[in-house]
């Protein structure tokens, strides 16, 4: 036995459940007997609206000793609505001097690395960094910028990555264990 509410079960109650997003609505009932209840179902198709994109990175200080290489990772999450399709998104580094990118690959929610970064809507990719840090370099700190750019609307959102340059550990006297 189906109990509905009162107004769900009259015919033609002006009720409609609506997800816009999905591009669906469900409603209003246009017959009702003992054992079934009609009602009108809409799918459109789904609307394409752009929104600025997501990176995450590191939520720490990255520490490095001079002449040596950070490595790192960030997620570029495209938040386009479901009825847009995959966009092409670039990063681009802005370094410090002298500062150089040795690897900017990218890793897919499997864990395959690939070229290209089209990212569907709702979807993340996975980008592994690995950036040289000069020998000729004062210690103290500095930023890398990535600024990720959905190509499909020029929306980007820029993450600022704070990271410690320390000198190198120099052992100038060993003392034997006495």
């Amino acid at each position: 036995t189906l109990n509905l509410p009162e107004a769900l079960a009259e015919t033609n109650a002006s009720i409609i459940f609506s997800d816009p997003d999905r591009g669906i609505s469900i409603g209003p009932v246009t017959a009702v007997s003992s054992n079934s209840i009609s009602f009108k179902v809409n799918i459109e198709p789904l609307s394409c609206l752009r929104q600025i994109p997501v990176i995450t990175g590191p939520n720490y200080v990255l520490t490095v000793t001079v002449g040596q290489q950070i490595y790192s990772s960030l997620t570029i999450s495209n938040q386009d609505s479901l009825g847009c399709e995959a966009s092409d998104f670039e990063t681009i580094w802005n370094l410090p001097d002298s500062w150089k990118m040795l690897s900017d690959t990218i890793i897919d929610e499997k864990g395959r690395e690939y070229i290209n970064s089209f990212i569907s809507p709702d979807k993340s990719i996975y980008k592994n960094v690995i950036l040289s840090v000069p020998e000729n370099i004062m210690p103290g700190n500095y930023s890398i910028r990535a600024t990720v750019i959905n190509n499909s609307s020029n929306y980007n959102k820029t993450l600022v990555i704070p990271v410690k340059v320390v000198p190198p550990i120099i052992i100038n006297q060993v003392k034997p264990y006495s």
